[in-house]
């Protein structure tokens, strides 16, 4: 156990979240109060009252397109004010995968997949990362509709508050975020260092153990732990790892496409434990930050295990059509 190296990789994420969740805490105010909040959820209004969602999360909706972490302390803001219920929160989260899902495809993952893999695997690997966003999105359009009640119209623009001036609104939107933003760090800072204790003791260890046979079990050699090594560090990592091997004729194409939604699936569920968990816990509280967590991480890994058993079970027409254009 190194606690320097703890403190090190906690300042990293707090680097990386902190500032993001600020801005999210003070934009939410600052649209709350605006006399233009209904026209900023427009771009998702449809998908918003498709699922019986409210203006407010309409915003939000449309904010996932911008950055996962504001946006989630958006949604926190909203309901901590009590403008969205528990039940919103889970759909908006769910539906949520849709523009969050085309953000993190179309800005972090194509420019990277697609020259390290190819037009052809690359394309590919990218087409099934958006097919289980949809898939999630799909899940929680059917959630709404379930759980909540059409919006009506009257309801449905109701998020524009009493005329003020922009001083005052700023004023308002600064002092509400600063009094929120320091109710959540009290929690996120120890959850997040206490999590990455439990890590360093070796939490993982059995998991990095399991997945060599698992590996084997497939037909995968075992050079492909260089993945999943670099898949506890990022997805990013992942993708270069398997480009390098893909490359070098160690892997085909169709293996390289489950290896990927294996590292994917290790990954989520590293990135649920380290900062997910922790993140939804602050912003939300204890209750509706664990169900949060465990709905939504659940959905992205049961979607990313069906990609890989679908791969596997149709591995010969796959490998088909992927050697043909690779």
């Amino acid at each position: 156990m190194n606690p320097g190296n703890i403190i090190f990789e906690a300042l990293e994420i707090f680097k990386l979240v902190l500032p993001f969740m600020f801005f999210g805490l003070f934009l939410a105010s600052l649209i709350r109060l605006s006399p233009y909040f209904k026209h900023i959820g427009l771009p998702m209004s449809r998908l918003a009252s498709t699922s019986n969602l409210s203006a407010e999360c309409s915003t939000v909706l449309t904010m996932f397109f911008v950055n996962n972490w504001a946006t989630l302390a958006m949604l926190s803001d909203f309901y901590r004010k009590k403008l969205v219920s528990e039940k919103e929160v889970i759909v908006t989260m769910l539906v949520g995968f849709f523009p969050k899902g085309v953000h993190v495809t179309v800005f972090f993952m194509a420019p990277i997949a697609i020259p390290v893999l190819g037009l052809s695997v690359g394309g590919v690997y990218i087409l099934m990362e958006l097919l289980i966003y949809l898939g999630i999105t799909a899940v929680g359009i059917g959630l709404g509709r379930l759980w909540l009640y059409p919006q009506m119209p009257g309801e449905f623009e109701a998020g524009n508050r009493e005329a003020t001036a922009w001083p005052e609104r700023l004023k308002i939107s600064l002092k509400e975020s600063v009094a929120q933003f320091k109710k959540i760090v009290v929690v996120l800072i120890p959850t997040v260092i206490v999590v990455l204790l439990l890590l360093d003791l070796g939490m993982l260890d059995p998991i990095t153990e399991a997945c060599a046979p698992l590996l084997e079990s497939v037909g995968l050699p075992s050079s492909s732990m260089i993945v999943i090594a670099a898949s506890l560090m990022s997805q990013m990592a992942a993708i270069g790892a398997v480009g390098t091997l893909l490359g070098s004729g160690l892997l085909s194409p169709l293996h390289c496409l489950i290896l990927l939604f294996m590292a994917h699936f290790l990954h989520m569920g590293i990135g649920c434990i380290r900062l997910g968990l922790p993140m939804n816990i602050s912003l939300f509280g204890r209750s509706l930050g664990l169900k949060t967590t465990l709905i939504t991480y659940s959905m992205l890994e049961l979607g990313t295990a069906l990609v890989i058993f679908s791969l596997a079970g149709c591995s010969d027409r796959v490998q088909m059509v992927l050697l043909n254009n690779f």
